[in-house]
Order: structure tokens, then C-alpha cells, then sequence
């Protein structure tokens, strides 16, 4: 979860394909699914690619019911999208059953690094 336009298409893909995805749309909501090896053995992971722009953010909520962990994924090029995450962070916790529920801050677009 973050902001539109940090990334969290492009981490998807890069985990799920394998490759970075240079152009897209942008995500309203899109499912991918793959299988990782896990010290032996094969785990089925979906992973929920939610929108970033904020006339999604009542879909988002309903997301955040059931997710068994999140990528919080910022912009390295812009601290404005770091300190959004804050909102996301709580807006999860408020709406989770667990609250110890597990979430990741990513910084993205390293190859970016000389726009900060």
C-alpha cells in the first residue's frame, strides 16, 4: 500500500514476473498470484495491488480487513509520500483484527536516487 505513484506495480510485477514493467495503467485493484520456496517448501502467495490515488481510498479500507501483511511503499525522490504512509499505517490498524499484523515500509525507486 502507498500513495499513487511510488511503485507498488512495478515491485509487484518485478516479484511476481520477474521483470520491470516500464509503462502501465494505473491500478484500481489487481490480483497476482505466484509461488515462492520458503526453506523448502512451495508457498502460494497473492498479493493484492491496490490503488495509490485517493478517490480509491474508501475501496482501500475494505482491503485492509483481510490482508495478512503489507508492503508500505514510499518514493525515495519524495519524503511526501514516506510521511503518508503514517495514515495508511493507522487507517490498517484501525480496520485490522490483529493489530500486530505484519507490514514492511519498502523504499522504492532507487534508480531514481540522484532526484532526491
Amino acid at each position: 500500500m502507498g500513495v499513487g505513484g511510488v511503485g507498488k506495480t512495478a515491485l509487484t510485477q518485478r516479484f511476481v514476473v520477474g521483470r520491470w514493467v516500464k509503462k502501465y495503467d494505473p491500478t484500481v485493484e489487481e490480483c497476482s498470484q505466484t509461488t515462492v520456496d520458503i526453506d523448502g517448501k512451495a508457498i502460494h502467495v497473492e498479493i493484492l495491488d491496490t490503488a495509490g490515488q485517493d478517490a480509491y481510498r474508501p475501496l482501500r479500507e475494505t482491503f485492509m480487513h483481510t490482508g495478512d501483511g503489507f508492503l508500505l511503499v514510499y518514493s525515495i525522490t519524495d519524503d511526501q509520500t514516506l510521511e503518508e504512509l503514517r495514515t495508511i499505517r493507522e487507517e490498517i490498524l484501525r480496520v485490522h483484527m490483529d493489530r500486530k499484523v505484519p507490514m514492511l515500509v519498502v523504499g522504492n525507486k532507487v534508480d531514481l536516487a540522484s532526484d532526491r
